[in-house]
């Protein structure tokens, strides 16, 4: 997700900042994560011994299309860790359940019910629930929109030290996105994630930002 699913509407306010312009190109990234066959095969010998760590890891792993050269995505292994995972009502296990149904992998994709999921989760703690709960309340997806709902969260998660979450918060505070608007905390949100290696992210929105704070200068 990148800079976040709630953020695709948005970039076109920073690139009309740009003094050069150039035609918009579109190219489709793909990006895959090789897991080493042994640590698939340990993790599955500790999953059937009924350990719960590992059953987390293989219902993700078998959900999520990550793969080695040799696996591909496997829905009945995704519904048989997944279903394991459930049964334990372990926070992470919820928001994998979650990442399943809102992107519709190995299931039907329904908003409204990853989007339960995912508070749920976020609210016992787990971070990349906190962060997926914050996107789909910023987006509408799965309930209504609630900007006041995704900039708790989103920070909520900032403080944790995601990045992703500390760009969103950065962008929210500095448009007043659900929480008063505050350039300070903007540009201190961003410089946090610049340090955890967003650097493009945050150069790109410290821009839009900049020139944001530039506009409302008094003259």
């Amino acid at each position: 997700q990148a800079t976040g699913v709630w953020a695709h509407k948005d970039w076109h306010e920073i690139l009309e900042h740009l003094p050069h312009k150039r035609p918009e190109q579109r190219a489709e990234l793909t990006i895959r994560y090789r897991i080493p066959g042994p640590a698939i095969e340990a993790y599955t010998r500790a999953a059937e011994q009924g350990d719960l760590g590992a059953i987390l890891r293989l219902s993700y792993f078998y959900g999520t299309l990550v793969r080695r050269s040799d696996m591909v995505a496997d829905g009945v292994q995704a519904a048989k860790w997944t279903q394991l995972a459930i049964e334990s009502q372990h926070p992470s296990a919820l928001n994998n359940l979650g990442v399943l149904i809102a992107n519709g992998w190995n299931m039907p994709r329904d908003d409204a019910k990853a989007t339960e999921l995912f508070k749920r989760a976020a609210e016992a703690g787990v971070l990349d629930a906190q962060v997926s709960y914050a996107i789909m309340a910023a987006e509408g997806r799965g309930m209504a929109k609630n900007p006041a709902e995704s900039a708790k969260w989103f920070e909520v998660a900032a403080e944790r030290g995601a990045p992703l979450a500390q760009i969103a918060l950065a962008w929210a505070y500095s448009g007043g996105l659900g929480i008063p608007r505050d350039d300070a905390k903007a540009l201190q949100w961003l410089i946090r994630a610049s340090g955890k290696g967003c650097v493009i992210e945050a150069s790109l929105l410290g821009f839009g930002v900049g020139m944001a704070i530039e506009s409302r200068m008094p003259m």
